[in-house]
This record gives C-alpha cells, sequence and structure tokens, in this order.
C-alpha cells in the first residue's frame, strides 16, 4: 500500500492484487482511489509509509484497509478482460456409443429409428453446433482458450479466468467438483433435451453474456457446497448437489442411526439425501422438500421412504440446517454407500462407518441466475 500526502487531505493509492468476485477472482494489479480523503495518518519524513503506520478514527492496519475498501470507486475502463478460459465439455451419446465403441445395437436402434433413440442425434446435432458457436465468439474477442472433455478431467483448475461447462447440468456439476476459486460458467448445449438449470446461457446468448462478465455488469453468485467427513477424513470433492446415503443395492434397506445437535435416533429406509440450496429443486424436491433460494446459506435433509411401524415417532425424517450445523450418520450396513451428486462418485458407507456433513468454507462462484429457482415456487 503506497500513500501519499496531498496538503490537508490524504489522497490514498492503493495497490493490491485483488482476489474479488467482482474481477473474477483473477489476479490483476489496479489503480483504486479512495473517495473520501483521510484527514488523519502518522506523519513520516518520506512519501510513502507502511501499512502499520496508518490510523483513521480509530482503524489501524488491515482495520483500516477494510475501512477504505469499503469507500472506493476503481477508477479504470470498469473492465475485465478474459484471458485464459477453458471449454469443458460432454461427449453426446451419439459420439461415445454410435462413433466410438460402435455399439452394434443402438446403431440398430438408430437405423430403425426407434423411440428410444430418437432423440439423440438432434441432440448431438445442437451440442456440436454450439461447441462451434462459442469457439467462434471466442475466437472474435480474441480470448485464449483449452478445450477439455468432461471424462479427462482429474485434477484441479487454476491459473485461469472462467471455466465454460458446456453441456447440461451434470456437467456443471462435474465441473463443480474441480473448482476452488475459478468461477464457472454453464452453456446448456442441447436445448431440445437438456433442462440446464445450472446453466445461465446458450449458444444463441453467449456472445452477450460474455460481454456482460467482461464489463461486470454480470455479477457472481457464491453457491454453498457440502463438504464429507468419512471416520474423520474429508472426502476430496464437495457437493454442489446433494449428497445421498442408502445401500448400494437400491432393493435393500437402508439401516443407519441418524444424528443432529438435539436428537439421536436408527433408521430403516431406502436411504437419505442431503442437499444444499443449489439441489433442493431436484432430487430433493421430487422426494417433497422445500426449494430454497440458490443463494440461500441453508442446507436440508429428506429420508426416502423410511419404515415407521406402528407406535413409532421419528423425529428426523426431514429438516433444514443453518449454514454452521452439521449432521451425523453412523452405518448399519454392510453394503452402505455414500453418492455424491449423483452416480459417478462413490464411497463405500460399511457398518460402523461415521459421516458428518456440513457447509464447506469454499463456495463455488457460478454465473447463474440468483433467481433461477423461483421458477419451482409457482
Amino acid at each position: 500500500m503506497i500513500v501519499k500526502n496531498k496538503g490537508r487531505g490524504t489522497l490514498v493509492l492503493v495497490f493490491v492484487y485483488i482476489r474479488s468476485l467482482a474481477s473474477l477472482r483473477s489476479s490483476r494489479r489496479r489503480r483504486i482511489y479512495v473517495l473520501d480523503s483521510v484527514a488523519s495518518t502518522r506523519h513520516h519524513s518520506d512519501a510513502s509509509w507502511p501499512l502499520s503506520s496508518l490510523h483513521y478514527g480509530g482503524k489501524t492496519g488491515s482495520n483500516l484497509v477494510t475501512f477504505i475498501l469499503n469507500k472506493l470507486s476503481f477508477q479504470d475502463d470498469a473492465r475485465v478482460q478474459l484471458s485464459k478460459v477453458i471449454l469443458f465439455h460432454k461427449r453426446s451419446t451419439y459420439e461415445l456409443r454410435a462413433i466410438e465403441f460402435r455399439d452394434s445395437r443402438f446403431i440398430q436402434l438408430l437405423e430403425q429409428e426407434h423411440m428410444a433413440v430418437r432423440s439423440v442425434k438432434k441432440s448431438h446435432s445442437e451440442h456440436t453446433s454450439t461447441l462451434e458457436k462459442l469457439s467462434q465468439e471466442l475466437k472474435a474477442r480474441k480470448i485464449s482458450f483449452k478445450t477439455i472433455t468432461r471424462s479427462s478431467l482429474n485434477h484441479k483448475i487454476e491459473n485461469i479466468d472462467l471455466l465454460i461447462s458446456v453441456g447440461g447440468d451434470g456437467t456443471f456439476l462435474d465441473a463443480s467438483h474441480y473448482l476452488d476459486t475459478v468461477p464457472i460458467l454453464g452453456v446448456n448445449s442441447a436445448l431440445s433435451t437438456s433442462f440446464g438449470h445450472f446453466c445461465l446461457t446458450n449458444e444463441n446468448t453467449f456472445g452477450c453474456v460474455i460481454d456482460n462478465i467482461e464489463s461486470q455488469k454480470l455479477p457472481m453468485v457464491n453457491l454453498m457446497r457440502l463438504t464429507v467427513f468419512l471416520n474423520g477424513q474429508a472426502l476430496p470433492f464437495l457437493a454442489l448437489n446433494e449428497v445421498l446415503i442408502a445401500h448400494k443395492n437400491p432393493a435393500a434397506t437402508s439401516r443407519y442411526i441418524i444424528s443432529t445437535k438435539s436428537h439421536q435416533e436408527e433408521h430403516l429406509s431406502s436411504g437419505i439425501w442431503i442437499a444444499t440450496a443449489a439441489g433442493s429443486t431436484g432430487s430433493l424436491r421430487a422426494a417433497g422438500a422445500q426449494v430454497l433460494p440458490i443463494t440461500s446459506r441453508q442446507f436440508q435433509f429428506f429420508v426416502r421412504e423410511p419404515c415407521i411401524r406402528p407406535g413409532d415417532k421419528k423425529q428426523l425424517l426431514r429438516g433444514t440446517l443453518d449454514e454452521g450445523e452439521e449432521i451425523k450418520f453412523i452405518s448399519q450396513m454392510r453394503q452402505g454407500t455414500i453418492f455424491v451428486d449423483g452416480q459417478h462418485i462413490e464411497y463405500p458407507f460399511t457398518v460402523g462407518d461415521e459421516v458428518v456433513l456440513k457447509a464447506s468454507n469454499v463456495d463455488l462462484h457460478a454465473f447463474v441466475d440468483p433467481q433461477v429457482n423461483k421458477r419451482f415456487l409457482c
């Protein structure tokens, strides 16, 4: 931080690497001016003073920085230059089964125009068209990008300005597992077959959305995620949507002990959902739970098909927990399983294993519609 004396007041020029939501968490050196002059500083003979020497209104050091940042206005062109981007995309069912694996049964159904595969070719065509259009839009804006397929990603994504998920909600969820600080934008690549709840844009509106991101007209949203602890160890993937705890065989009974800060009880059921606000419109809603705003800092649990004997009174069949709370399960199953955001990520949950779920301290930074969950409240 550099402080320059300007007569009776003080003009503070702050040079920082800002990792903020407003600047896409990209490290860019910006010159910032204080709107209100700081009337009181400790005096030094030179023009540049250390951070610890500053004081104003009873605030010093880092506390003063926080105060100053609340009174700042960016004096640059108020634009963010996207210089490095990743296009993270799925591979269509048609590409995988008909072209790569040459699945004879699948090809036969396609040739027969069977109703089971009627939409496959159309969605494949839409997907490839979307990828081509996105590439053109990025090239036209001189934005450097790299293409990565959904199945090839196996490491954290860092040191880029934006990850663009091209597919549907499944692709978006998969991408989220490899992101901590990098923001994500979802593009629905097959409007005829994909709902794309997390997808803010499609090939028709993509260019406009990118322009709004660069001009900072489109704010990011922080989405709360869940951390899953298995026997005291945090599992590597954070849950953006939901966690399902159930028997590995869907026809078998799920047996577990559930505990919150105030209650504990044994359950027999088809499993239990634990979902974030972002995931409250999916399986949780289908089961009968409440839809929360996507920006809510609460999460819910909901038991699937509880087995309740005559006279039983269960208190933990459903509930809403605040960000600072946690929920615990002890397995009574030999083949219990923990599913994170669908079927692709699973962990064994055998007899005596203990699982604790609570809000993660690492949000997902996403360009989504903050009102998107309202469509389910009609």
